[in-house]
């Protein structure tokens, strides 16, 4: 009997491992490369740095897809995603220039599931519905003044996430419960933020060669055609439900850090 085709094996396994990823954007918004990095360090044996480039690409794909949905149903900003990136860029080198905390894994995993828990509370009704800082819900959304606030506000974020070792994993909550945006219009503007700020570390990392091309091929189309679903999935779930699904991942994040899993940490930075 001949023996199977481990690399169309390798290439199946690779895809299969990106629908989720992909699915995973397209719903929450979140990067995919959160979840990636140890997954392709575990199934490739991948180089720290390598599994990263990799998983980047895989980020990239997945939230250009999502996109297509969001853009359709008008659930996205554009220019309040350039200020918020603008924000969370400023602030990642203002908290490299603080340093960072020490490695209290515990500390920032219990805030990350107590946050994950309270918005799964929030979206199953245990708790009321908050629907942004007061300040910020007179001011049109579309305004110069608001996107000033935006933008210090995740100024701010990035700053205290790089110092955390987190990523823009409460870039969502805070569009949601700080600026009053719905749910949908915070995932499809996070989503458009994360292409952004993707695209340049992917060609900074193919420069590089820190990407593996073939995994990094079969990962995309996976997380592509994930991310297409999840975004025409998410656009027709009711606000609640993905509140909760939004807290059900920030709960994983938080005990999975819990674990002190080097490879999430390094991930989310």
């Amino acid at each position: 009997m001949a023996r199977p085709n481990l690399s169309y094996l390798k290439n199946l396994l690779l895809f299969l491992f990106g629908l989720p990823l992909g699915l995973l954007t397209g719903l929450t918004g979140m990067a995919a490369s959160v979840f990636a990095v140890p997954g392709v360090r575990s199934l490739l044996g991948l180089h720290p740095a390598r599994a990263i480039g990799t998983s980047l690409v895989v980020t990239f794909f997945a939230a250009l897809a999502s996109l297509l949905s969001f853009a359709q149903h008008d659930f996205l900003r554009g220019w309040l995603a350039l200020a918020l990136l603008v924000g969370l860029s400023v602030g990642k080198v203002l908290g490299q220039r603080v340093g960072r905390a020490p490695p209290l894994n515990w500390c920032w995993g219990t805030l990350l599931a107590a946050g994950g828990l309270a918005m799964i509370a929030q979206g199953l009704g245990f708790l009321p519905p908050i629907t942004g800082h007061p300040l910020l819900t007179t001011i049109a959304p579309h305004t110069f003044l608001f996107l000033v606030f935006a933008l210090v506000l995740t100024l701010v974020l990035g700053a205290i996430s790089h110092w955390m070792g987190l990523g823009a994993e409460l870039l969502v909550p805070l569009e949601v419960y700080v600026l009053g945006l719905s749910p949908l219009l915070a995932i499809g503007t996070a989503i458009l933020v994360l292409v952004l700020a993707s695209l340049p570390g992917v060609l900074l990392l193919l420069s590089r060669r820190q990407i593996e091309p073939q995994s990094a091929t079969w990962l995309s189309f996976g997380g592509l055609l994930g991310g297409l679903a999840g975004a025409a999935w998410a656009v027709s779930l009711p606000n609640n439900f993905l509140i909760v699904l939004f807290g059900l991942l920030l709960a994983v994040l938080g005990i999975l850090r819990l674990w002190k899993r080097e490879e999430l940490v390094a991930a989310t930075r």
